[in-house]
């Protein structure tokens, strides 16, 4: 039975996780996509398929319908999981909520199949592509508010910084350690960066004046990169046929505006993660926009370090604040007292947004405020205490070896 709060309210949410694939024995990633994804099995019996391709041959990507609770979603990426992972078994692999850490190998998949001509036009070379194709993120959809298209907006880049429940990325794919989320500092400011400009446009974006500005700022992009690979002489028609004005870049929060049911925003920056960070994350977006449905007031705050989340009224940070944010999140995480505080207001503001049988989904992220480690911090003290590390490069060993500690926590987070 659909409950009254879910009838009257129009914001529904989607999640779609990518996830690697290793030997349950090795930890190493099995280049096995292509004979899961053609399994028969993985046609879903109310509607296409349990999980779909991505840009490398050992990883796969599960996606969710559209979900009008919590519950909802919880229910069917459970679904999804088992019964790819059941697939998968057959082909000797498991799964493992994270990007490659490590010297770890990945082999691209067929060229006809993907995007990735189109950014070794971009870079000029193949190299920062293949390392590019090694990161894993969760995707979170949160359908648009008719009539609050632009607060919406702004109020999901204002959410950014809720990458730092996700993250599984202490060691980049070179093995080094530097970083709480390498993975989003590497998008954003390593990848394509060219001094002051990033080629992928994956830096954090500014607040928006209007919903056509932003309409704007994606057929600016698209034109852009249209015209940077003409000047190298790319590939242009490879390029027109895959990239569209809403999908080309790796900025933060995107605009879908054809997707069901009226459109959606898609928040792109956490890393892929279990499931309770999963669910916990779709349940702040869910509640926070169900709150701006309402009608609650949006202003952006013209001083520093300084917000407001409430249900008489939302003042998001400015620009620079967000920024002090991201960066605080990549290096520390929520070890940062601002970054902590900050999400805290964030969460309490959703809470009450969510139907009551929804809101046991932010424990896991109130577990960590009060203390307890992400991920990242994890595996660093896995990386510690069963492999020595003290600083050193991060191996192909260790780097599986976190694979398996990973896939066991993926596996107890949906079991």
């Amino acid at each position: 039975m659909v409950r009254e709060e879910q009838i009257r309210s129009q914001v529904a949410v989607g999640q779609e996780l990518e996830v690697l694939l290793a030997d349950p024995l090795t930890g190493y990633l099995l280049p096995v996509s292509p004979q899961i994804l053609a399994d028969p099995r993985n046609n879903d019996p109310n509607g296409g398929t349990y999980s779909v391709k991505e840009a490398v041959r050992e990883q796969i990507e599960l996606v969710s319908n559209v979900s009008w609770s919590i519950g909802q979603l919880e229910s069917d990426m459970r679904r999804r999981i088992i019964a790819t992972q059941e697939i998968a078994n057959d082909y000797g692999a498991i799964f493992v909520p994270g990007s490659v850490i490590g010297p770890l190998s990945v082999t691209r998949m067929p060229r006809a199949g993907g995007r990735l001509q189109t950014y070794d036009d971009l870079f000029q070379n193949s190299d920062e592509t293949d390392r590019m194709i090694k990161v894993s993120g969760l995707h979170t959809h949160v359908s648009r508010i008719p009539g609050r298209e632009k607060d919406q907006y702004n109020l999901m880049l204002a959410l950014d910084s809720l990458f730092a429940f996700a993250s599984t990325t202490p060691v980049d794919d070179l093995g080094n350690n530097t970083l709480n989320c390498s993975r989003v500092n590497r998008v954003r400011y390593d990848f394509g960066n060219r001094g002051d400009k990033s080629l992928l446009d994956a830096m954090l974006p500014h607040y928006i004046n209007s919903s056509d500005e932003l309409d704007q700022r994606d057929i600016t992009r698209h034109e852009s990169w249209k015209q940077q690979i003409i000047d190298t002489g790319g590939d242009i028609d490879f390029f027109l046929d895959k990239f569209e004005s809403n999908n080309t870049g790796y900025h933060s929060v995107r605009s879908r505006p054809h997707l069901p049911p009226h459109g959606t925003y898609e928040s792109r920056a956490p890393d892929s993660t279990p499931l309770d960070t999963q669910l916990g994350i779709a349940a702040v977006y869910l509640g926070i926009n169900r709150q701006l449905e309402k009608g609650i007031p949006l202003t952006i705050s013209k001083k520093n370090n300084d917000y407001h989340f409430s249900d008489v009224g939302i003042s998001l940070p400015t620009q620079e604040t967000l920024y002090e944010f991201e960066q605080h999140a990549i290096h520390s995480g929520l070890a940062s007292a601002n970054v902590a505080n900050y999400l805290r207001s964030v969460i309490n503001l959703a809470e009450g947004g969510l139907d009551l049988n929804d809101r046991k989904y932010l424990a896991p992220l109130r577990e960590m405020l009060d203390g307890r480690p992400n991920y990242a911090n994890d595996i660093m003290d896995f990386l510690r205490t069963d492999h020595g590390y003290n600083g050193q490069l991060v191996t192909s060993d260790m780097g599986a070896s976190v694979n398996l500690m990973m896939a066991d926590k993926f596996k107890q987070s949906y079991q």
